[in-house]
């Protein structure tokens, strides 16, 4: 009998302890600034990184940084998706459209189809962001 009580006290401050943390990560996601890719990109310092950004001020799905010549895939929010550096070597040149296209569209498919272990790193990039413009 004892035993029962004390599995339940355990499930009940396991449950209180989830909640709080949830509680704790809507607030510090909820207050956190909004991303601007046009922002980034206004105070990027010539010669490192500068995002590549649609009209409407969000990441384009494809980042590169020309000069280190890698590649990568990003949420709209310009969270970096893991596992998804590539090496930009002379066979497929920054400057071949058909290389830019390719690399869109699998970054776009990335994007729609993230893993669990993608999913739960892009969620806590959002909250816990130190690059929040």
């Amino acid at each position: 009998m004892k035993v029962i009580i004390f599995f339940k006290r355990s499930i009940r401050n396991l449950l209180i302890l989830i909640i709080i943390t949830f509680s704790i990560s809507i607030l510090l996601y909820s207050s956190a600034k909004p991303i601007s890719c046009l922002a980034d990109k206004k105070n990027a310092i010539y010669g490192n990184y500068s995002p590549e950004c649609t009209l409407s001020g969000n990441y384009l799905p494809s980042q590169k940084w020309k000069a280190l010549k890698y590649s990568w895939c990003v949420t709209s929010d310009g969270i970096i998706i893991p596992e998804t550096y590539k090496k930009i070597t002379t066979d497929t040149n920054e400057n071949d459209s058909y290389y830019k296209r390719l690399r869109f569209n699998e970054c776009i498919n990335i994007r729609n189809n993230l893993n669990i272990n993608q999913r739960i790193i892009v969620i806590m990039g959002k909250i816990f962001n130190p690059y929040v413009s």
